[in-house]
């Protein structure tokens, strides 16, 4: 026997000799997923109660039944492919008739079929896809991030021992790059050598001034066997190391103080014999125990006491001259005039 009811935009048709209920959604008001849906057939034996009201003139009557497994359920009627809203005839009829025949249906213990997402299902998975995409890049990002961030033992120790490591991380980064095969590094500092604000490395073999700005970069190295002296002073807040090589001078200013001075000391200690630099893998040596090691000699020579005050060629660099108090030399240095 077929019982048919013409609801709101869905016709429904009662099939008591199949044991189905089977609805199919049209109009333009209609979601798009109830009609993607359509026929939508319903055994009896899946409906589990039944929601209805009857239409009046102050509310919209409708009927939805709920089936096993929450299927094609949303929160309203006009969502819930299940549900239609009442037409010209009364419903209240046309429910008995339905749960009549459901009463000669044996139950339906799990009922799998998936009608159409609806809009709000689509964006909702569509919403899931993206972020869980978003979680998949953010967590490659941050390997990625981690391991560009760590850094060799010995380099990683010599930046922790800074006091001032600001504005310092892209050298740090890149420093591995720039030391040679079998080269380690003990002691680091942040300063200015030029335009370029980076950091001065003492290294088993020579100092090293890297800086990596976004459009330029600047590398100098200075070996010991190539250092003839090394000078360290301090300002009010920052001191300022002055490497004298090959007969040329070389300024790293803004160095705190705390990282500069050590680094001066070390170099003096090993262009003068009295530490070795740091070998691969070993620890700081101790001063190397010479009982009568001879001092190091003065770079420039003082003359002698009678010598005015005034300005006398450089020892250490025929193109400078610098200038004599009367009892020693100062650190001011100017360009020799032409002959």
């Amino acid at each position: 026997m077929i019982t048919t009811y013409e609801g709101m935009n869905c016709i429904v048709v009662l099939d008591t000799d199949s044991q189905t209920l089977t609805l199919t959604h049209s109009g333009m008001t209609t979601p798009k997923h109830k009609k993607e849906s359509s026929p939508w057939v319903i055994p009896l034996g899946a409906i589990e109660s039944i929601e209805w009201k009857e239409k009046s003139a102050v509310a919209r009557g409708y009927m939805r039944p709920l089936l096993v497994n929450r299927v094609g359920w949303a929160k309203t009627q006009l969502e819930d492919v299940n549900a239609f809203f009442a037409g010209k005839q009364k419903l209240g009829e046309f429910v008995k008739q339905v749960e009549g025949a459901r009463s000669f249906s044996a139950s339906v213990g799990d009922f799998d079929a998936a009608p159409a997402e609806s809009t709000a299902q689509r964006l909702q998975k569509r919403t899931d896809e993206l972020q869980r995409r978003s979680d998949e890049l953010k967590g490659r990002s941050d390997v990625q991030r981690s391991a560009r961030q760590t850094l060799r033992p010995d380099v990683q120790a010599a930046k922790d021992r800074m006091q001032g490591t600001f504005g310092t991380s892209r050298e740090f980064k890149n420093l591995e790059s720039h030391l040679w095969e079998g080269e380690t590094v003990e002691m680091a500092c942040g300063g200015q050598y030029g335009n370029g604000q980076g950091i001065l490395v003492l290294t088993n073999t020579r100092l090293l001034f890297t800086f990596h700005g976004i459009t330029s970069q600047t590398n100098e190295d200075f070996p010991f066997s190539k250092i003839s002296s090394i000078q360290w002073s301090a300002g009010m807040l920052m001191g300022t190391v002055t490497i004298f090589a090959s007969g040329n001078k070389a300024e790293i200013n803004n160095v705190s103080k705390s990282d500069g001075k050590p680094i001066v000391d070390r170099v003096r200690g090993i262009i003068s014999g009295q530490f070795e630099p740091e070998r691969a893998g070993a620890a700081r040596t101790a001063p190397l125990a010479v009982p009568h090691a001879a001092p190091p000699a003065p770079t420039p020579p003082p003359p002698p006491p009678s010598v005015p005050a005034g300005w006398y060629p450089d020892s250490s660099n025929a193109l400078i001259q610098r200038y004599w108090d009367g009892a020693q030399w100062t650190e001011h240095t100017a360009p020799r005039a032409p002959q």
